[in-house]
């Protein structure tokens, strides 16, 4: 009885570094996040979160813009599949995030993945996101030169159909000055599903 109450009392004085230790430098960790629960609210932080399985390559990435101060921030990368399933990703001042099917998050059922931003001692929050990451794949970018033209008020650009990216779903940033990044989704004016590696396909936003 003696041994089991003093390993109680030892427990208790060092549950904070037990649960550090329980979350290393990779994985995913399960614990509640060093910081409270809440947002503040504020239109900075970080957004446009976008995760996706890596083309040719192992494993899966997730990144993210940044609106906001620089200097002390730290991202979490938060992930749920179930109620009461949640980890998170310590990411530090990095946008963005690679990992593997086998640190914990699940690759071939819905996840909900959001970003959470410290900085000046508060938090912001991204838009939650919720997708299989293995069905969303990230492909390599267009081939050559990019043919960026106006016509009729609206922005043209043409190029080359990489090999392997039929049904590919086409995403473009653009920002005015003075403005942040924007993620956009392109409208194919050409048959992209059907277009050879050598056939230009045309987009206009």
């Amino acid at each position: 009885m003696t041994s089991w109450c003093l390993f109680e009392a030892i427990a208790d004085g060092e549950r904070d570094s037990l649960r550090a230790g329980a979350c290393g430098a990779s994985g995913c960790c399960f614990e509640d996040p060093p910081y409270p629960d809440m947002d503040s609210g504020l239109t900075s932080g970080p957004r446009n979160l976008t995760c996706y399985r890596i083309f040719n390559g192992a494993g899966y990435e997730c990144s993210w813009l940044y609106e906001g101060p620089t200097t002390g921030v730290s991202h979490f990368l938060r992930c749920c599949f179930s109620p009461g399933h949640c980890c998170y990703f310590t990411v530090g001042s990095a946008t963005t995030l690679q990992f593997s099917d086998q640190d914990g998050v699940p690759v071939l059922r819905t996840v909900t993945l959001w970003v959470e931003s410290r900085v000046e001692n508060r938090t912001e929050k991204s838009s939650k996101i919720s997708q299989k990451l293995y069905s969303l794949v990230k492909y390599d970018p267009p081939l050559g030169d990019i043919k960026v033209s106006g016509a009729a008020g609206k922005l043209l650009m043409e190029w080359k159909t990489p090999t392997h990216q039929d049904g590919a779903e086409v995403q473009f940033r653009h920002r005015t000055s003075g403005s942040p990044w924007k993620l956009e989704l392109m409208l194919i004016l050409s048959e992209a599903k059907l277009a050879p590696a050598t056939s230009p396909v045309s987009c206009v936003l």
